[in-house]
């Protein structure tokens, strides 16, 4: 994804699914913020880690980066909890490694968690089950919970 794309203030909607696009994700995405409501880039072929600045896009209510397996394995970034305008969040199959974090609790617009086919592991925090009173769909099959 160019740099460019954080110069592009307006923008609303990002859909660059099934681009084989490579490479690692901007942090010039977090100059969206102020105006970014979904984005989804499933099924591509970045690398590296998935970047804490996605945690900067306040206004975002759909983020899709499912089926990037070539993501570097690593934890879910804590920063998504600042997600708070969030309905739905997709990261199956990404290369996802370590503990649900406490923060996905403060997701209380949430109505679908796809985080299945990745590497989580341990337990389901309970502020997270307690918080998320609004989810509808809930997918967290083929990790080691």
């Amino acid at each position: 994804i160019p740099t460019a794309f954080g110069r592009l203030k307006q923008l609303r909607h990002i859909q660059l699914s099934n681009n084989h696009l490579t490479g690692t994700l901007p942090t010039e995405i977090a100059m969206l913020s102020q105006y970014l409501l979904s984005l989804v880039l499933d099924q591509n072929k970045f690398t590296g880690a998935i970047i804490s600045e996605l945690g900067k896009l306040s206004r975002l209510t759909t983020l899709s980066i499912e089926r990037n397996s070539n993501f570097d394995k690593g934890p879910i970034p804590s920063t998504l909890g600042n997600l708070q305008n969030l309905v739905s969040l997709k990261v199956s199959s990404s290369s996802l490694t370590g503990t649900l974090p406490s923060e996905m609790g403060l997701l209380s617009n949430l109505k679908v968690l796809h985080l299945n086919e990745n590497e989580l592991t341990g337990s389901i925090p309970s502020e997270v089950l307690d918080s998320l009173t609004n989810l509808k769909l809930l997918n967290l099959s083929g990790n080691k919970l």
